[in-house]
């Protein structure tokens, strides 16, 4: 696949980002994840969301003008504008559990050992259960310029 807009979705622990960065690293491209965005600069991290209107304002103004790039993270709901400039998407899942237990380290390495609120999750992973294959599954779905890549 040759360097495009691609983005990379997929439940929280299923690896976007680490994907995304090294689909940017090969292809040198920037990388930017949904999080750059969404959230606001602060101590501690992750805990004020910038509004709306500023994230997509931003985005279009620093990250989509260019002729290619990779995004990662879910900006399902409030960049649709930026989801329309996309050429693919790549949606990724994995084991709950597994998603579970990188969430969980993930969140201890970002608080930094200061006491952590990590939901009990498990409750809203029930259904029929996600096959998988080389740890990620890529599925067919939304209307691109391109299409998802299978």
């Amino acid at each position: 696949m040759q360097p495009c807009r691609l983005y990379i979705v997929g439940a929280s622990g299923s690896g976007t980002t680490t994907l995304g960065r090294a689909v940017a690293t090969a292809w040198s491209v920037p990388h930017a994840d949904s999080d750059d965005y969404f959230w606001l600069p602060s101590v501690p991290p992750y805990v004020q969301a910038r509004p709306v209107k500023d994230r997509v304002v931003l985005m279009l103004s620093m990250f989509v003008p260019r002729a290619a790039w990779v995004l990662s993270g879910s900006v399902n709901g409030w960049a649709d504008l930026v989801l329309r400039q996309c050429d693919a998407v790549v949606f990724l899942s994995l084991d709950p559990a597994v998603r579970l237990s990188r969430t969980r380290q993930r969140e201890l390495i970002r608080r930094e050992g200061r006491i952590s609120t990590v939901l009990p999750l498990t409750n809203l992973c029930t259904g029929p259960k996600v096959t998988t294959i080389h740890n990620f599954t890529v599925e067919t779905g939304l209307n691109m310029k391109r299409g998802w890549i299978r």
